[in-house]
C-alpha cells in the first residue's frame, strides 16, 4: 500500500480495475462483495490521502502529540473513525493520543515514527518523535530495487 500511496499512485486505478475484471471472469459475472471490497486498494489509499498521513513523514521534523498539526490530525481521524475501521481495519478512539493514532495508521503501510525523547520540565513533559531515520530507510529501500 505504501507504494501506491507515494510513487505508484498513477497505477492504482488500473490495478484495481484489472483485479475487478479478473474476479468477474472467475466468478462467471458475479462477485462476492466482501472479496471484491477486500481486494480494492483505491478507497484505502484515498482515505490515507484525505487524512494527510504523509505530512508526518517530513524528514528531520520532530513532532509532539501537543502540536497543532497533530491535534488536527487526531480530530480528523476520530471524525472518520468508522470509515477507517471499515477500509483499514484499524480502531480509532478519542482516548488515543495523536501519536498512537499515527503509529496505527503508519503500520498499515509498514512504517513507523521513531521516538526521540521527552521534552519539557518534569511536571509537563511531552514525547517527541522524528521521521528522519525512517525516511532514510525508505529511500534506501526504494533505491535498491
Amino acid at each position: 500500500m505504501h507504494y501506491y500511496l507515494t510513487l505508484g499512485r498513477e497505477f492504482l486505478t488500473n490495478r484495481d480495475a484489472k483485479r475487478a475484471k479478473a474476479q468477474l471472469e472467475l466468478g462467471e459475472n458475479s462477485i462476492w462483495k466482501p472479496d471484491f471490497n477486500k481486494g480494492q486498494m483505491l478507497p484505502a489509499v484515498l482515505l490515507l490521502e484525505e487524512l494527510n498521513l504523509l505530512q508526518l513523514l517530513t524528514p528531520g521534523e520532530q513532532l509532539r502529540g501537543s502540536d497543532e498539526k497533530m491535534l488536527e490530525f487526531k480530530a480528523l481521524a476520530v471524525k472518520h473513525r468508522h470509515v477507517i475501521k471499515n477500509y483499514l481495519n484499524v480502531s480509532i478512539s478519542g482516548k488515543h493520543t495523536p501519536i498512537a493514532i499515527a503509529q496505527k495508521l503508519l503500520a498499515k503501510i509498514d512504517l513507523k515514527l521513531n521516538y526521540v525523547g521527552r521534552l519539557g520540565k518534569r511536571e509537563n513533559r511531552s514525547a517527541s518523535i522524528n521521521s528522519l531515520p525512517l525516511m532514510i530507510s525508505v529511500i534506501r529501500f526504494l533505491g535498491s530495487g
